[in-house]
């Protein structure tokens, strides 16, 4: 499992190398929730996606990220939100063999 380290800012965008896919993401809060776009390889995989605590962002292996991304709050069971990012709520990288399902 590895960390993807966030800034406190209520939309960002980076690119980081999960398993030898080049993956940029971007976050964007609004009032409701904050929300994922992920790209890989240059190929949008999910665009608009609300953060969930604990809630698997990808889910379908068809949709060709090897892997999963997932949020948690450290503090309690709460949705992320831009405030929080990075302390209380921390972005997640399971690999394809750490993804039980």
């Amino acid at each position: 499992m590895l960390e993807l380290s966030l800034e406190k800012l209520k939309a960002q965008s980076f690119s980081v190398s999960l398993d030898n896919q080049r993956c940029d993401i971007r976050l964007t809060q609004y009032s409701s929730f904050l929300y994922m776009d992920l790209t890989v390889d240059g190929r949008p995989v999910m665009q608009g996606v609300p953060c969930l605590n604990n809630n698997r962002m990808v889910r379908y292996a068809w949709l060709g990220f090897r892997g999963e991304l997932f949020f948690s709050d450290l503090e309690g069971n709460s949705d992320p939100r831009w405030e929080g990012l990075g302390e209380r709520y921390r972005l997640w990288y399971l690999s394809e063999e750490e993804n039980v399902r």
